[in-house]
């Protein structure tokens, strides 16, 4: 059996993506790839299943807050669902987060072309 450093082993247990070549793309390309994207997530929104899907995750993270007031007595225990609850809050936020930047920013883009078209 083969012992590995500990840098290699995190590197194989945990390959981290190499950082993305920095592609140039021109200001219309970038502005079309978040008017599509904000309209995708439009069509998600649209969907019946959506609120319910919003609705499991935020039981989830309530369920694991729970979890972590039910065992005063055993900290350890406690701190784990203490981590699990800010990780999926902090997941739940960042991807709600993402969905309303995204149809924010083509709000404004919008916005901004349609300004200086009537000018």
């Amino acid at each position: 059996m083969k012992v590995l450093p500990l840098k290699q082993l995190f590197n194989v247990r945990w390959r981290l993506p190499k950082p993305e070549q920095r592609n140039e793309k021109s200001t219309v390309d970038q502005m079309k790839e978040v008017i599509e994207l904000a309209e995708g997530f439009d069509r998600l929104q649209a969907l019946p299943v959506w609120e319910q899907i919003v609705l499991h995750l935020g039981k989830s993270v309530t369920a694991e807050l729970m979890d972590a007031t039910k065992f005063k007595f055993e900290p350890a225990r406690a701190q784990v669902h203490t981590i699990r609850w800010d990780a999926k809050r902090e997941v739940v936020d960042d991807l709600l987060g993402w969905i309303e930047a995204t149809q924010n920013e083509r709000a404004r883009l919008i916005e901004e072309f349609s300004r200086k078209g009537d000018e």
